[in-house]
Formats: structure tokens, C-alpha cells, sequence
């Protein structure tokens, strides 16, 4: 269209230029002899003239409307193109605006994905640090002064979900829960308070056993060291009687007594050697130091104590008695303790455990139905 009407002013133009120069012409060859007038009235010249004037003035009206004409269209052309880009930069705008709530989304949807795996993790290891813990109390019921031990598994998980941003977290139940689930504000705090409560726990359940068998095994070496200086003791009052006595010394009661005490004692260790066990505290109680020491008594109550050493003996082994049986109790005490604790919090049927994997299995189902590329 501007192509045409180019060419149509161009050519209106060329004729009136055409045509101003055929008058000019004839203008020129109208006479021989020129001479020169300001009066163009009463001359053919004049009539030249104004025509001449008229088609100039009419070629610049025509050049004035085209230009006016052309501005015009560069005015109107320009502002196609302004409101164009103007769209485009809106466009462009929002197309931002919805990439960047698509990638908002998108990141909120993988911090839950992100929660969902760390549960099944926690979980686990929840479930594995449950399993430890019960075999370790059948094993504390068992054999209570056996040198029972416990091994906690590493995980780490706990503390990544803790460390995470709450305020992320918060929209990420707000936009993918909180149309469909009107306990989502409950369903996030029961999260955090679960987490952080099993990560309390089991760090404060590692420390107690950690110091229970710690406390078990000095006991242990203080009533073995109570022990070699008891039998000490034996071999000295035994010497004490020889000294005194002679070869007739192992026929004096007392005498008699410790001498079989010893062997008595060795030979339960070597059992438990040949059984690979440590040694059971409990059976060295009852079936070595109880005969010995109610042997010992009724020979008091006929001859009484006498000065070489065996009242002493007797009070000896008297309190590693003591101290084996507080070391029992207290396993026990324990034990029990222990135990209730892990009915409470670590078994399949503790409310903590079900909560915990109803919040896991909720996050689950939900993100499970979500597609990533269609949030």
C-alpha cells in the first residue's frame, strides 16, 4: 500500500514538473525579442506565470500532504510497533511470573519429596535401632551380668529434616495439603515434634546404655580385682597355717576350707574358658563363694576366728558378694527401666512409632499423586 501510493505522488510530481516545464518553454519561445516588465497584466507572460506559479504551488501542497502523510504513517507504524513490544514485554513478564511460581513450586514439591525420603530412612533406622535394643534387653534378662553390648546405628537424617527451613516447609504443606487436608497445620507440627523428640531420644537412650555398660564393665574389673586379692589373701593364711602347723596343717579346719576354695575357683574359670565365656559372676557367687563362706561360718561357731587372717577373708569375700548382687540389682533396675521405655517409644505399637509412620505414609500417598511436570 506504501509502495503504491509512493509511486502515485512520484508520478503526479514528474507531470506537474512535465507540465511547469512545457509552460516555462513556451513562455520563452512566445516572443523573439524580450524585453523586461514588472507590468505581467496587459502581457501573455503573466498568464504564463500564474499558471507556472499555480502548478508550484500545487507540486508543494502535494509534497507537504505526502510528507505530513508519511509522518503520519511513521507515527502510526511506530506506534503498532510500541504497543507490540509493549506486549511482548508483558508477555514476557508474566510468562516469568508463571516459570517462576512453576520452579517455586516445583522446589517446595521436592522438599517434600526430599521429607519423604528422609522418613523412610528415619524409619528404618528407628525400626533397626528397636530391633538392637530389644535383643540387648533379652540378652540383660539372660545373663544380666554378661558383658552385654549394644551397637546404634548412624544415621544422620534426623538432623537434615531438623536442619531444613521451617518457613519452606510450612508452604510446601500449605500449597500441596492445605485444599485437601484440614489437619495439615497439625500434620506439620506432629513432623517436627516427632523428629526432633526420637533425635533427643535415641541420642539420650545411646548415652544411658553407653554409661550402663561402661558402669558394668568398671564394677566388673573392681569385683575381679576383689577377687585376685582375696585369693591372695587364701595363699597367705594358707602358708600362715603350714608355717604354724606343719605337715599336718591342711587337717586344721580353716586350713582345709581355703585350700579347696582355690581349685574350686580356678576350675570354674577354666570352664569358662573352655566354654569361650567371660566369667559368670553370678554362678562364682552362689556355687563358690555361698558353700565356702557358710563352711567357714559353722567352723566359727566351734573353734571361733583365729589370728591368722581368715576373719578378714570372710569379710572380703563377703562384700564381693554384696557387690556382685548390687551390680545385679541395679542391671536389673535398669533393664526394667530400659525396657519400659522402649514399650513406650521404640515398639511397633507405641503411639510415637504410629504417628511417626502415618505422617510418613500421608507425605507419601500425596506425592505420589503429584506430577512434577503438571504442578
Amino acid at each position: 500500500m506504501k509502495k503504491t501510493t509512493n509511486v502515485i505522488i512520484a508520478g503526479i510530481c514528474i507531470l506537474l514538473l512535465a507540465l511547469l516545464l512545457i509552460i516555462t518553454f513556451q513562455a520563452i519561445t512566445f516572443r523573439e525579442n524580450w524585453t523586461y516588465s514588472l507590468d505581467f497584466g496587459e502581457d501573455i507572460i503573466g498568464g504564463y506565470a500564474s499558471l507556472a506559479g499555480g502548478i508550484i504551488s500545487l507540486l508543494s501542497a502535494i509534497l507537504l500532504i505526502y510528507t505530513i502523510f508519511t509522518q503520519l504513517s511513521q507515527f502510526k507504524h511506530q506506534d503498532v510497533q510500541f504497543k507490540e513490544q509493549l506486549k511482548l514485554q508483558i508477555d514476557q513478564f508474566k510468562e516469568g511470573i508463571r516459570q517462576q511460581e512453576y520452579q517455586d513450586k516445583k522446589d517446595l514439591y521436592f522438599k517434600l519429596k526430599l521429607i519423604d525420603v528422609f522418613l523412610i530412612s528415619i524409619i528404618s533406622h528407628l525400626k533397626t535401632t528397636a530391633e538392637q535394643v530389644h535383643l540387648f534387653l533379652e540378652k540383660e534378662k539372660e545373663e544380666p551380668l554378661a558383658a552385654n553390648l549394644l551397637f546404634f546405628p548412624v544415621d544422620k537424617n534426623m538432623d537434615r529434616l531438623n536442619d531444613m527451613d521451617y518457613i519452606s516447609v510450612f508452604k510446601a504443606f500449605q500449597e500441596f495439603f492445605g485444599a485437601e487436608d484440614e489437619m495439615w497445620i497439625k500434620r506439620f507440627n506432629d513432623l517436627f515434634s516427632l523428629v526432633n523428640f526420637y533425635n533427643d531420644a535415641t541420642e539420650e537412650l545411646r548415652s544411658n546404655v553407653k554409661y550402663h555398660i561402661k558402669d558394668k564393665y568398671e564394677r566388673k574389673k573392681k569385683i575381679a580385682d576383689s577377687t585376685q586379692k582375696a585369693l591372695n589373701n587364701c595363699l597367705e593364711i594358707v602358708e600362715k597355717y603350714k608355717n604354724e602347723l606343719g605337715e599336718g596343717y591342711l587337717n586344721h579346719p580353716y586350713c582345709s576350707l581355703i585350700n579347696d576354695f582355690i581349685p574350686a575357683y580356678y576350675k570354674l574359670l577354666e570352664e569358662d574358658i573352655e566354654e569361650n565365656s567371660e566369667t559368670n559372676l553370678d554362678k562364682l557367687s552362689q556355687l563358690i563363694f555361698l558353700p565356702f563362706l557358710e563352711n567357714i561360718m559353722r567352723v566359727r561357731a566351734q573353734i571361733g576366728f583365729e589370728e591368722y587372717g581368715v576373719e578378714g577373708l570372710v569379710s572380703s569375700i563377703s562384700t564381693i558378694r554384696k557387690e556382685i548382687y548390687g551390680l545385679k540389682y541395679d542391671i536389673q533396675y535398669f533393664t526394667e527401666n530400659l525396657e519400659e521405655r522402649f514399650n513406650s517409644f521404640y515398639s511397633s505399637e507405641s503411639k510415637g512409632m504410629k504417628d511417626i509412620l502415618e505422617i510418613k505414609s500421608f507425605i507419601h500417598s500425596k506425592t505420589s499423586q503429584l506430577d512434577v511436570n503438571n504442578l
